[in-house]
């Protein structure tokens, strides 16, 4: 409580004792008017009382405060930890983009080298076969070259043999079967 209820509080009490002397004073010289003004003076004090406590109880913030002091600590607890994951998870992010990176210039060096061994057996290869169909054209033409060229004699299946067997001539008037 401030300074200001617990004045009122003190006023509203001494007012409380102040009209408690004018009741019994009252009903001791038997003076209605003193007795009313005691009981009037009670009910101001109790109705004084009332109104500060209620006044209290409804302006305390005190418990709210400390709930939201504590769900704010809390809320500061979850959000540092949420950001300390973000930070893990970028750097383990980063970290995965630099391995993929070393990976994909190592396999791109493996990919190089491969190309050039293959490239040099494809050269090694074709200098054996030009020397190879060199030597054999030296060797065709030492021997010489026949005089008659042979010509190539087509081997047909059976089945084309007699399709051409049965093949007519075909003009405008004859019917096929």
């Amino acid at each position: 409580m401030n300074a200001g209820a617990r004045t009122g509080i003190a006023t509203s009490f001494t007012a409380l004792m102040i009209s408690a002397a004018l009741l019994t004073h009252g009903a001791t010289i038997d003076s209605l008017p003193t007795c009313l003004a005691g009981l009037a003076l009670t009910l101001v004090a109790l109705t004084s009382l009332v109104l500060i406590f209620v006044r209290h109880w409804t302006s305390d913030t005190r418990a709210e405060r400390a709930r939201l002091g504590e769900a704010t600590r809390d809320a500061s607890a979850v959000s540092a930890r949420y950001l300390a994951a973000q930070a893990a998870l970028d750097s383990e992010r980063q970290r995965l983009l630099r391995d993929t990176a070393a990976e994909r210039e190592r396999c791109k060096a493996q990919l190089e080298a491969e190309r050039a061994a293959l490239l040099q057996e494809f050269e090694e290869s074709r200098a054996r076969i030009a020397c190879e169909a060199f030597e054999a054209a030296v060797v065709i033409w030492r021997k010489g070259i026949p005089k008659e060229a042979q010509h190539a004699k087509v081997i047909g299946f059976p089945t084309q043999e007699r399709e051409r067997e049965r093949e007519r001539p075909r003009s405008r008037d004859v019917i096929q079967p």
